[in-house]
């Protein structure tokens, strides 16, 4: 009887948290229709350049923006917050730890978010992408940042006794990494071609290290609770994704500025690590498919793992993008070009997929048909933007190319406004698949709001590691964490600011001494 008593005590105290994760889902998602409301209506305005008339809070400047941050801080951090709230409970068999402290780091989340929209709405703006906010907005972001990081990993801490498996190794790694990440990021005053490099840094960062790698941690608690498995002990090929993830993504911030802003070396040391960003992808990838082994036929009857799968193809598209705009042969073309933005939609694509996929399993929606066109719909809105601007920016850059080959300036002026006509056909495609990825996104929202709970199979954590697959502990997993991200802080950042003379681009730097020889 002690026995059952225990269990049952137990069993109560996991659920417990369950409120806090259904709040920011529900606040996610809600986040999630409007920000994607806010990119289509940037979109449409590319389409019909008179839309917003003389509002100034509707022009594409200010509702771009705002769209991008509510969809990266209002959707995805909120909902993998919020996910990692109901997954680890279930994975150490403790309740969640400071659960009014998680709540509250929704409400400084929400606060930070909407008073960052605020500032845009008015004019307000950094100017540095996805870190336009102002300061007081930044610092509630990074509190909820930090208390979520404080949350989780005292919620793990509380089991001390069970081995830490793999989701919970990328799961506390990245609310970590998001704390440092966004940190180090929003730092003001930096001025110049410093803040470039600053903001590429942060980007690399945000998308690799918090989105890529939380959303890893989901789906290595997702895809064994689907398919009814026990969790897999960690292996040597777990331990290859997680740390050279951790070691290779931060590092490759600078792809987004070949033949820009930085030292050429900084350059060289991106594109060096676009490659080795395949291995920790194609570890992880590897490590997911382990799970699935001998039950590939539930790709058909599970939506919650169709999502994934949608999910990780996107994601598998990651590195291979970066690696285009990274290689300076490549980059000479699509770089800074509308191909950039295909990075952005295809990660925002993927991971919200992996985050549909989870609440979609926690909180099954009551209709399988427009689950389905939940699901569709998103591929199909994602797929479309991505390919218009993979097209718009391949032909923005074959553009100035030639003109620069024909000795023509193209790229300002009455030129720059002819090179844009022909991108007509790629807007209206892009408009098109963020009215489909709306359309998905309302009815998500729907389900979340009605989707009864389903109670996860309670999974017990990773079985027995041998001395061969050593467990990772929590004081090492930290240590780890943060001694990789400062080691790239360290080598992407601060060396590159002791460097004197980076007032200028390479390319410009080049011509101008070329012209004075001549």
């Amino acid at each position: 009887m002690a026995t059952t008593t225990s269990v049952t005590d137990s069993t109560r105290a996991v659920l417990a948290g369950d409120g806090a994760a259904r709040d920011h889902f529900v606040v996610g998602a809600a986040f999630l229709v409007l920000g994607a409301a806010l990119s289509l209506f940037a979109a449409l305005q590319l389409v019909f350049p008179g839309l917003a008339g003389d509002i100034a809070f509707l022009s594409l400047g200010r509702i771009r923006p705002m769209g991008t941050n509510t969809l990266l801080y209002g959707w995805l951090l909120l909902a993998q917050i919020g996910a990692a709230y109901y997954l680890l409970p279930r994975i150490v068999g403790t309740g969640l730890a400071w659960e009014r402290a998680a709540r509250a780091s929704l409400l400084l989340g929400g606060a930070g978010l909407l008073g960052g929209l605020y500032a845009l709405a008015i004019g307000h703006n950094k100017g540095r992408e996805y870190l336009e906010f102002t300061l007081w907005a930044n610092a509630l972001i990074f509190l909820a940042l930090v208390a979520a990081a404080v949350i989780v990993t005292r919620t793990v801490q509380a089991a001390a006794d069970r081995p830490l498996g793999t989701a919970a190794w990328f799961i506390v790694g990245s609310s970590w990494w998001a704390a440092l990440v966004f940190l180090v990021g929003a730092i003001p005053n930096v001025g110049g071609v410093n803040s470039a490099i600053q903001t590429a840094f942060f980007h690399a960062g945000f998308f690799g290290l918090f989105l890529a790698a939380g959303g890893i941690g989901i789906l290595y608690y997702l895809i064994p609770a689907i398919t009814g498995r026990e969790t897999p002990a960690p292996s040597r090929l777990t331990l290859v994704a997680f740390w050279s993830l951790a070691f290779a993504w931060s590092w490759t911030g600078q792809s987004a500025l070949v033949f820009g802003p930085g030292p050429d070396w900084l350059e060289t040391v991106a594109a060096a690590f676009s490659i080795a960003l395949f291995v920790p992808v194609l570890a992880v990838l590897t490590d997911l498919a382990r799970s699935l082994h001998g039950r590939w036929d539930l790709l058909r009857a599970s939506l919650p793992l169709q999502f994934a799968a949608a999910g990780i193809a996107l994601f598998a598209l990651l590195p291979l993008i970066n690696l285009v705009s990274a290689l300076r042969s490549s980059g000479a073309i699509v770089g800074l070009t509308d191909w950039g933005g295909s990075y952005e939609i295809v990660a925002i694509g993927a991971f919200t997929l992996w985050l549909s996929a989870f609440i979609r399993f926690v909180r099954p929606g009551r209709s399988v048909r427009w689950t389905r066109f939940h699901l569709w719909a998103t591929v199909a809105g994602v797929g479309l933007v991505a390919v218009a601007r993979w097209f718009a920016g391949l032909q923005q850059g074959l553009t100035w190319v030639g003109g620069a080959n024909s000795l023509e300036v193209i790229a300002a002026g009455d030129g720059f406004r002819n090179s844009v006509v022909p991108l007509a056909g790629p807007y209206w495609i892009a408009a098109a698949g963020l009215t489909l990825f709306l359309a998905g996104q309302i009815v998500f929202l729907f389900c979340v709001l009605r989707g009864a709970p389903a109670p996860a199979p309670d999974l017990e954590p990773a079985g027995p590691i041998d001395d061969a697959d050593p467990p990772v502990a929590m004081p090492r997993l930290l240590a780890g964490v943060a001694g990789l991200f400062l080691v790239a802080a360290l080598f992407v950042l601060v060396f590159p600011a002791l460097e004197r003379g980076l007032t200028e681009g390479t390319i410009r730097g080049d011509v101008t001494r070329d012209f004075a020889g001549t």
